[in-house]
């Protein structure tokens, strides 16, 4: 039998839990940081850490990394972190990085190429060819050139052969190299000196960080971040059902497990007034904010941010809406 908890007492404790009601705070001390902060659009990041309290006008650039690592999308993360980041967002096992890497998984297991040994041999050869900054497109082109049938697939929007894409991002910080800031198309430069560190350091390990930063998840959507589900309830480095995880009974039927404390998830639920766009996604917190107002994001222009209701109706999108993304866009 779980702790019986109410959604509005799980909202609530993904909003204290990821400071989004911290009126000011340190960079270092900024908990999303440990997961990583998905860096969308041309200051979804800063403005995700902006929201948390931090003062990014202070920034320097030298303070933090870009790295495609959850889901192959460009996360940020403190830079002295990086070897750590490297390790803990690494695939799990053979299974896991199959699970990663979507279908370009077939063609590998149809020529007897484990799905790690094709990551490394990507990153071997990114290795090979980045030793400066380098264009996205530039990287490819030269990666083609380099690797075998089945690493390869036709791109319709290119309209060229290319190395298959998820490969090619979680290869990336395989290869020790990260993502130029506010680049695009993306540019690739290495990292002097990085490689994987030896052990995960508990608070940047990736299921209990979801556990931490959640509240009550499971298994399948702690998985939805892209990794295989078996990966996420029992191959991992620090496994969800350890000591200190409590198994929660959420309303409507969810159930879930949770790092911490029960008395945690019983506070008063507090106000956000909005989020960046893809907070909701990103890290499940769609119904917490209180109304919706526009503001200046992080490199000063004023947006329009998605509406969070607490009263349990639909949210609503503040203009100005953001253009449909267009499918087939090229690389």
């Amino acid at each position: 039998m779980g702790m019986p908890v109410t959604r509005r007492q799980v909202l609530g404790f993904r909003v204290r839990a990821q400071q989004l009601d911290r009126a000011a705070g340190a960079l270092e001390d900024t908990a999303v940081l440990d997961i990583g902060v998905q860096d969308t659009g041309p200051d979804g990041g800063l403005w995700a850490l902006a929201v948390r309290g931090v003062d990014v006008s202070a920034l320097t650039g030298d303070e933090l990394a870009t790295a495609w690592t959850i889901r192959g999308a460009p996360h940020l993360y403190l830079r002295s972190d990086l070897p750590a980041v490297a390790a803990a967002t690494a695939p799990f096992s053979d299974a896991d990085a199959g699970k990663r890497i979507f279908d370009a998984s077939k063609p590998l297991k149809a020529a007897g190429i484990s799905n790690l040994e094709a990551l490394d041999t990507v990153a071997a050869a990114m290795r090979s060819v980045v030793t400066a900054p380098m264009v996205k497109g530039e990287m490819s082109g030269r990666l083609t050139a380099l690797l075998p049938e089945p690493y390869l697939r036709f791109c319709r929007p290119c309209d060229a052969t290319h190395v298959f894409e998820m490969p090619f991002r979680l290869a990336a910080l395989r290869a020790g190299l990260e993502l130029e800031p506010g680049t695009s198309p993306p540019v690739l430069r290495p990292v002097p000196g990085l490689t994987a560190a030896e052990t995960v350091p508990p608070h940047l390990d990736v299921v209990r960080g979801q556990l931490r930063l959640l509240g009550p998840t499971t298994p399948k959507l702690v998985a939805g971040q892209g990794r295989h589900v078996h990966a996420a309830q029992c191959e991992g480095p620090q496994p969800a059902v350890r000591p200190g995880v409590l198994h929660a009974e959420v309303e409507h039927g969810g159930v879930g497990q949770v790092t911490g404390g029960a008395a945690e998830l019983l506070g008063v639920h507090p106000q956000v007034e909005h989020l960046p766009a893809g907070e909701g996604r990103e890290h499940g917190v769609s119904a917490a904010a209180g109304r919706c107002r526009r503001r200046t994001g992080p490199a000063g222009r004023r947006r329009g941010p998605t509406a969070r209701s607490t009263t349990g109706r639909r949210p609503r999108r503040c203009s100005p809406t953001p253009a449909p993304r267009r499918r087939g866009s090229p690389r």
